[in-house]
């Protein structure tokens, strides 16, 4: 069997029995699924992995056509059309496609095509060639991942505690990056106007009180900071809060914060009240 490389398609001639064998025998070496379809979308050559997968027996599947075995049949009438249109010529080969088969046993498993097409030395379009990798336990991780990103996503929103988050660069700089809806209520300003700037650009008292550096050792150490009363006035931003630093990664690290002046305000005036009873007592 003699074979061509041509603009980034294979021309191959009619193979031989002999030539099949060999051909069989390089896929099976292959740590991914291949198989070849013929004009009709039946099954040419399916490599070891492929079996594998698909949990039949080797040579099992010869001459079926891939589509009806092979695929869900909610998935079965759109991918017949694009095969159509491959092998007609009509759309060139994607470059990656995911779609779902179902193996032997009705497990459904999601996979990560390259296709090329097969061409004899006419020019005629005979058959495609297929590269499968099997990636759905990487599509289930990324769904778990990205369930667990919109719980943590939904949960920063509506925590009613503050959040501040920053970022300590190599040059010392500790930048904000971000906070949650709780801050701008708590703060009554829009957090977002922050943004990019450093600590001390942002909140100017902050300089002469130990809360940057404190901050600058959460991210780049881990040490947990915290302060059950920090009072602070500037612009609009006026309160008493209580301030908890820690690290979420490496050089990142949020400060959660409450305002604790109404709680203050409370217990300074339960005491004087109480004060004030003693001498009404006395």
């Amino acid at each position: 069997m003699k074979n061509k490389i041509l603009r980034g398609v294979i021309i191959i001639q009619e193979p031989t029995e002999k030539s099949k064998d060999r051909l069989k025998n390089y896929l099976d070496l292959a740590g991914v699924i291949l198989v070849v379809l013929n004009r009709e979308g039946n099954i040419t050559l399916l490599n070891k992995k492929g079996y594998e997968i698909l949990y039949y027996e080797e040579g099992e599947l010869i001459g079926k056509n891939w589509f009806d075995v092979c695929i869900p049949e909610e998935d079965r009438k759109e991918l017949k059309n694009v095969f159509k249109a491959l092998i007609n010529g009509d759309v060139e080969p994607f470059e990656y496609y995911n779609n779902p088969i179902i193996t032997k046993r009705g497990d459904i498993r999601m996979i990560s095509w390259h296709n090329a097409l097969l061409y004899d030395d006419d020019g005629n379009i005979i058959a495609t060639l297929s590269s499968g990798e099997d990636v759905t336990d990487l599509k289930e991780t990324e769904e778990k991942l990205r369930e667990s990103q919109e719980h943590l996503l939904n949960l920063f929103n509506s925590i009613p505690i503050g959040i501040h988050m920053y970022h300590l660069f190599e040059d010392g700089r500790l930048v904000f990056i971000g906070a949650n809806p709780a801050a701008d209520e708590i703060l009554k300003v829009d957090n977002m106007q922050f943004i990019g700037k450093t600590i001390e650009e942002a909140f100017p008292p902050l300089v002469k009180s130990e809360i940057p550096e404190r901050y600058r050792e959460a991210a780049a150490e881990g040490k947990d900071w915290k302060t059950k009363r920090f009072d602070y006035e500037h612009e609009k931003i006026k309160g008493a809060f209580e301030v908890h630093a820690f690290q979420i990664s490496p050089m990142y690290m949020v400060a959660t914060f409450t305002d604790i002046y109404d709680r203050i305000k409370t217990e300074e005036e339960l005491r004087n009240t109480i004060k004030m009873l003693e001498k009404k007592v006395e």
